[in-house]
């Protein structure tokens, strides 16, 4: 069995008839009969669970290889900070990486350049075009342009991700929405990686992780403070 350990990131799925979302959590600690990891959290709300309830639990070991385990809640922390007790897996069972991952609303600067189908550009190499992210996750991007693009189209982008030097990864685009305001017209892309390593993949993941910690201890200061 693969071996769990504290600090390390996995993922509480939750599905339903038509979708299944991953959310991150970080383990706290681990005893012979349980797991303590951080409360799941969504756009810097908790997602609500409750005793007795049974999880999914996914995680990726050193060797790129990802299990999934079921444990059921045994208890619920709310200080000092949000936490789950869940039982301790006694078995788990290899699964397969595709997932739909988690987005976060945040405004990043972006830079892409369009490709051709030989993975050639079909801009000057050296010129990338200007943009800003609306939301981004693991698995992609939307972000907000004044050029338009074509869906099917292949692109080249540049990703600033805070505490990391930019990187640049391969992308797809699945969808372009018209935009107008009282100034002037513009486009949201939505884009799907397609050429990017596991490290840079990691790197947006522990961004929006740790994203979502900062918002949840910002909402429970300002609770405390009209308590």
């Amino acid at each position: 069995m693969e071996n769990l350990k504290v600090n390390q990131l996995m993922e509480i799925v939750f599905e339903g008839d038509n979708f299944r979302e991953y959310y991150p959590v970080r383990i706290e600690n681990i005893d012979e009969k349980a797991i303590h990891m951080g409360m799941p959290m969504k756009q810097g709300g908790i997602v609500r669970l409750k005793i007795g309830q049974e999880i999914r639990c996914v995680f990726r070991n050193s060797n790129n290889q990802y299990y999934g385990f079921s444990t059921t809640i045994t208890d619920i922390i709310k200080k000092p900070f949000p936490m789950l007790i869940a039982e301790k897996p006694s078995q788990m069972s290899t699964i397969n990486q595709k997932r739909a991952y988690v987005r976060l609303e945040v405004t990043l600067p972006i830079q892409y350049r369009l490709i051709d189908d030989s993975n050639d550009s079909a801009d000057d190499p050296e010129v990338f075009h200007n943009g800003h992210t609306v939301n981004i996750s693991a698995g992609g991007v939307l972000f907000s342009t004044n050029m338009r693009l074509e869906t099917q189209q292949h692109i080249e982008v540049k990703l600033y991700i805070p505490n990391y030097e930019p990187f640049c990864c391969q992308a797809k685009v699945l969808r372009v929405f018209d935009k107008v305001d009282s100034k002037r017209k513009y486009f949201w892309v939505a884009i799907q990686y397609e050429e990017i390593s596991d490290a840079k993949r990691d790197r947006i993941f522990n961004y929006i992780f740790e994203k979502e910690r900062e918002l949840i201890k910002s909402a429970y200061k300002r609770q405390e403070r009209m308590l």
